[in-house]
This record gives C-alpha cells, structure tokens and sequence, in this order.
C-alpha cells in the first residue's frame, strides 16, 4: 500500500464532479492505497460544490496534509485597474521601484536560472525559510507542460532580487521569489511581483496564482506583502479516501511519525 497525493495538480481548472471517481476506482479500489486530493488554485471551485462533489466520490476533508490558501490575479484587467485594486502601501513601494530606474532581464536560460539561484541562496540564509520542494526540481519539469520564465531585478551589475513563474495555457503561478538585503533599500522585490504580474499577460495568461499564503504565522512578512495585492482569494481543502484495509492504520501512524520528526527539525 502507499500514499498517493495529488496537491494542486495541474494548473487548468478540473472538473471535481468528474475528476475524482477513476482516480478513486483505480488507485484505492483495486490498488488498495490512501488517496489525498488537493484542487489547483486556478480552480475556484465553490466551497459548498466541492465538497459536495468529493464527498459524492467517496472522499472525506483531511487534516493530514496543508490547505492551499492563495490569491488569484485577473489579468484580463488593465495595469491601472491592477495597480488600483492594490494596497496604499503596496502601490507606494512599489512606485519608490519604479523611480529607482533598474533593469530586468527576462527568459529561461541556463544563465538567468543560475543568477536566481544564487538570489535565492542569499535570502534563504537571510530569512532562515525551508522548502520540501527547491526550485531545481521545477527547471528539471521545464517543457512543453510546463514553460518557466525568469525575472531578475539588478543594477551597476549587481542582481537585486528574482523570479520563477510557470504557465501552463492561460494559468500562471509565481513559483519562487527571492530580494536578498541589497534588493530591499530599492524596494526591488515590489518592482519585481508587478513585473512577474503584468508579464505573465505578456505570455498569454489570463490568471496568475501569486504562489501560496501561509496563514501559519510563521511568515508574516511575505503573507501581508501578498494579501495586499487584493487578488481573489484561494482556499482549496485537502480530501482523501482509502480502502480501509488493514495497512491503512500501519500507513498513517509512519506519516504521523515523519510529521513528528519534520516538526522537531524545522520547529
């Protein structure tokens, strides 16, 4: 028996009324495994219908793994009506940015990616966050699926702060971010989201997922930096289902001991 998690899945929004059964037939009734289910935030899914449809599937709301809280960008709206909807604060940094007059490169090349990851080392020892998932696993996913562009803030030669976002047809998501300390004086990590934004329409995106809110406490800078961009919000629940066999008790005590573990090492 093993555990199977769909988190977000793909990034076009699913059908849940359909969706859920053959997974379920397949993988927990003649497979025998546990089965958790996470919609993508493109979905925006009504709470009531997608409960309403996991439940007619055989699923039940778990807390064993993480909601996805987020927001959702329109970007079939012009940038005035963007930058209108956005914070006072917000709009004010990144005004101050705009006026510091720095450079962006743009893409997916080998040169960008190494220049974000070397950005995203710098704020990673600044700010002490962890990642289950680091950015090299998605530059290995780049493909036809999956198409990535870059965004890198610099100035005088020095790179300032930086960007990854995917796209998958019309649906983006801010995958990583990262403004080390010199990027902060020139507000480089506002300059940076609004072009991440407003370039994603660029690329043929109509919504843009601005990455995840953790709603834990633990990150309270980088949560009201993102709710105050006034997107929609996203709240998409974890659902799971199993066979009900004799492993499943076996499964979830080795998960809740992993979770114990994780916990005493990232506290």
């Amino acid at each position: 028996m093993l555990l199977v998690r769909i988190a977000a899945g793909r990034l076009t929004p699913p059908n849940p009324a359909a969706a859920p059964p053959p997974l379920r037939e397949r993988l927990v009734v003649e497979e025998g495994h546990i089965l958790r289910v996470r919609l993508a935030g493109q979905s925006l899914v009504d709470s009531e219908v997608e409960h309403e449809a996991f439940v007619r599937a055989g699923f039940h709301p778990t807390n064993w793994d993480h909601a996805y809280h987020s927001a959702l960008m329109d970007l079939t709206k012009s940038d005035a009506d963007l930058m209108a909807a956005l914070d006072h604060k917000w709009r004010t940094n990144l005004r101050h940015g705009l006026q510091a007059e720095l450079a962006i490169d743009v893409g997916d090349t080998a040169d960008l990616r190494a220049r974000f990851l070397t950005l995203y080392d710098d704020a990673q020892r600044l700010k002490g966050f962890d990642v289950d998932i680091p950015p090299e696993f998605y530059f290995e996913l780049a493909g036809p699926d999956l198409r990535l562009d870059v965004l890198i803030v610099h100035q005088d030669g020095v790179d300032l702060a930086g960007g990854v976002s995917g796209f998958t047809g019309p649906a983006g998501i801010y995958l990583f971010a990262a403004t080390p300390q010199a990027g902060r004086q020139f507000r480089a990590g506002y300059l940076l989201t609004w072009q991440v934004i407003t370039r994603s329409r660029e690329l043929g995106a109509t919504t843009f997922d601005i990455g995840g809110i953790d709603v834990t406490g633990h990150n309270e800078e980088v949560a009201r930096f993102k709710h105050r961009l006034h997107g929609t919000p996203i709240d998409n629940q974890v659902y799971e289902t199993d066979g009900g066999g004799s492993a499943v008790p076996m499964i979830r005590a080795l998960e809740g001991l992993h979770h114990r573990m994780h916990h005493r090492a990232h506290p």
